[in-house]
């Protein structure tokens, strides 16, 4: 089982200065929205506006079952709420918020994000992508093909210009999945490679690579995040590429 995501986060905080610290994807129906959105304040505010938050409505029963104050069938509802939650908890002071399930009392909450957190959602059925369109900064996608990411992306502008938003404020962010320890050879990094190109070209701004699902070791993963960034760059174009930490 994974680690806690914002435990990991902190900590890469702390040893780090640049880098994006970004979520992929934290379900929020699954914790308190207010405790959430405060924690999310603080590592934003702690890592100098770092912090990315990439965040779904989730599906696992089991995790509901065991963690969830909402259950699974109001998921939707959920992240909504926690949507508006941290716009009011993110916003100044006094925070004041009453939708008949959480109401926070005038008061002081804080620390305040060092920046406006970027809010990218995962999801692809009509209300996840009506989220996006009124509230996300992007879209999350996990194993989506680069037709699907292109033909979902022209959608999803479309849907933020009728809402009155800038449709080019809309982004999108991917992962690219490589788990076979043979897929560091050069031919398998090339075909990563390719994949990434063919991503960029589909709109994909920003590619997570999880090389480390791969790697045997941190030397053995260093040498392939250094191959691949210098196989990938040239035909990124404008997609920006990371390999994720685990």
């Amino acid at each position: 089982m994974p680690t806690d995501p914002l435990i990991t986060l902190a900590l890469a905080a702390a040893v780090t200065s640049r880098v994006q610290l970004g979520t992929g994807v934290l379900v929020p129906p699954l914790h308190m929205p207010v405790r959430l959105a405060r924690t999310l304040a603080a590592l934003d505010a702690a890592s100098g506006g770092r912090l990315i938050a990439g965040l779904g409505a989730g599906w696992s029963p089991d995790e509901f079952a065991a963690t969830a104050p909402r259950p699974l069938a109001e998921r939707g509802e959920a992240l909504d709420e926690f949507l508006d939650v941290a716009a009011a908890v993110w916003g100044p002071d006094p925070v004041s918020f009453d939708n008949g399930r959480y109401r926070i009392a005038p008061s002081r909450i804080n620390p305040k994000p060092a920046r406006r957190i970027p809010l990218l959602m995962g999801g692809r059925g009509p209300a996840a992508l009506r989220r996006i369109a009124r509230h996300g900064d992007g879209w999350l996608p996990a194993g989506a093909a680069p037709a699907e990411i292109a033909a979902t992306m022209s959608r999803l502008r479309e849907m933020a210009e009728s809402v009155g938003r800038e449709p080019s404020s809309i982004g999108c962010v991917t992962q690219v999945g490589v788990s076979d320890p043979a897929a560091l050879a050069a031919d398998g990094l090339a075909r990563v490679a390719d994949q990434i190109a063919a991503l960029a070209e589909a709109g994909v701004e920003h590619a997570y690579v999880t090389l480390p699902s791969a790697a045997r070791n941190l030397d053995e993963l260093l040498e392939a995040a250094e191959a691949l960034h210098a196989a990938a760059a040239p035909a990124a174009g404008p997609a920006r590429i990371g390999a994720a930490p685990e």
